[in-house]
């Protein structure tokens, strides 16, 4: 069963692990180094998750409070244009 959590500083190994096996994935030193990923969840508390079933973590969800921000800005553009076309 998948479960879904906020991730913390503990999952790093892991989750490194995951993305050196994942095609595709480009890593940066400095950003994604174990402090680079421990300054990003300080300043993100609750906007980071994994997955895994059972022990192993099969997916990785890591998101900064800028997109959140972007993301609802995207929102209320829609909503603006829908209640334009009204």
């Amino acid at each position: 069963m998948i479960v879904v959590r906020v991730m913390t500083i503990k999952d790093y190994d892991d989750v490194y692990e995951l993305w050196m096996n994942t095609k595709g994935m480009g890593m940066r030193n400095l950003d994604d180094s174990r402090s680079g990923i421990a300054k990003f969840l300080e300043r993100n508390p609750t906007t980071n998750f994994i997955a895994s079933d059972g022990n192993k973590i099969v997916g990785v969800v890591m998101m900064g409070a800028v997109l959140i921000f972007i993301i609802q800005l995207c929102e209320v553009i829609i909503v603006v244009r829908e209640l334009r076309r009204s």
